[in-house]
């Protein structure tokens, strides 16, 4: 197995995830597991939402033109267009109950920026799946991983490493690429957290720790040119 962890800039738009999907068919044979950030500048556009709404004004428009576009761009079906609304719906509640109690706690801001990556590895995925590659989404919690409730800041639970490996390793050994969300995870109360600066790169550390992989490649994107 191989860990391949690809940033916001590798998975910006239609192209970048293309690019990416090319990257994977050449290792498939090496049973690779991705870990993916968020799309371009979705974080900062989620945080921006976020102190709009702290001022009444709820808007959602930067985040949706881009996922929508990356969908028609790349000729996906409707299945992925509904899963993607139903989470830019559950967004959108979510500001307007920012707007209305006028707070922004560390909890609420974890779930708020979650949607990053939440909403990219379904695109990611469901493209993957229409160029011959059999891939299956999955929130972070979805693949064993559990936190403690230090919002902003989690640490991953040494007892989230069996469930990782319990839950990534028999999908590889039959031919599945799990395409994991980096950056989050959930605490025991069941209320999703975020790793920190840099979590993403840890999500993959963590992934190929426990599960012994070969390697963990974090890929860059360099001058246009993707490179681990």
């Amino acid at each position: 197995m191989i860990v391949m962890k690809f940033g916001g800039s590798s998975v910006a738009n239609a192209e970048r995830i293309r690019y990416v999907a090319g990257i994977v068919k050449s290792v498939l044979n090496q049973k690779p597991v991705l870990v993916l950030s968020a799309m371009g500048d979705t974080t900062d556009h989620l945080l921006e939402a976020a102190d709009q709404a702290l001022k009444g004004m709820v808007s959602i428009e930067k985040i949706e033109n881009l996922h929508k576009q990356t969908i028609k761009d790349l000729g996906l079906d409707a299945q992925v267009l509904q899963e993607v609304d139903a989470l830019l719906s559950e967004l959108k509640s979510l500001l307007v109950g920012i707007s209305l109690i006028k707070e922004l706690t560390n909890r609420t801001k974890d779930y708020l920026v979650s949607f990053g990556e939440r909403l990219s590895i379904r695109i990611a995925a469901s493209y993957f799946r229409t160029a011959g590659i059999k891939a299956k989404a999955l929130d972070a919690w979805d693949a064993g991983f559990r936190s403690d409730a230090n919002y902003s800041q989690a640490e991953v639970l040494s007892e989230a490493w069996e469930s990782i490996a319990k839950t990534l390793i028999p999908l590889v050994d039959s031919g599945v690429l799990p395409v994991v969300t980096g950056f989050i995870a959930k605490d025991p109360q069941g209320n999703i957290t975020t790793l920190g600066r840099g979590g993403s790169d840890l999500t993959a550390t963590i992934i190929g720790a426990a599960c012994k992989a070969q390697e963990v490649q974090v890929w860059k994107d360099v001058d246009g040119i993707l490179t681990a």
